[in-house]
């Protein structure tokens, strides 16, 4: 895998990240749950497939073990929040007869979104960070760092 396959990937993962989000939002709102994306392990979506896969290229830059554990707690986060929108938004009939227990189950999926919007948001900023570690890297210690990589 060259830097600009490195490079294509990252972009990749933040631009799938994004739709992520946009799939969080429609479970925090409950529009469109119908074309939402289930969830999914970290390792089974489109990043994963690759992070897991292909990684070793890029596992010695700073922070790549940082944005492993975010993109992990990404997909926790993104599962309870769907697993909640789901029960909520089917029951909300029924909830509107205990307007208190309505508000405490709006609020805890509040809480469910905004946790995972803020996961979304750091792991996106360290996908940033390590895209401009490697754009900064002449090509030599790319070179360099790939055959240390693979020879560890």
């Amino acid at each position: 895998m060259n830097r600009q396959d490195v490079i294509d990937s990252l972009e990749a993962a933040r631009l799938a990240h994004a739709h992520w989000l946009i799939f969080g939002g429609k479970l925090y709102r409950g529009t469109g749950l119908d074309t939402v994306q289930t969830p999914l392990r970290c390792t089974e979506c489109a990043f994963g497939k690759w992070f897991y896969a292909e990684h070793d290229c890029i596992k010695h830059i700073p922070g790549f073990s940082y944005m492993e554990k975010l993109h992990e707690d990404f997909h926790l986060y993104y599962d309870e929040l769907f697993k909640n929108a789901q029960s909520f938004h089917s029951k909300s009939k029924c909830l509107i007869r205990c307007e208190k227990r309505k508000a405490k189950k709006e609020a805890s999926l509040k809480n469910d979104y905004l946790r995972l919007k803020e996961k979304s948001s750091l792991l996106i900023e360290q996908l940033l960070a390590v895209e401009k570690t490697i754009n900064q890297m002449s090509d030599k210690s790319f070179i360099r760092s790939r055959k240390f990589t693979e020879l560890a």
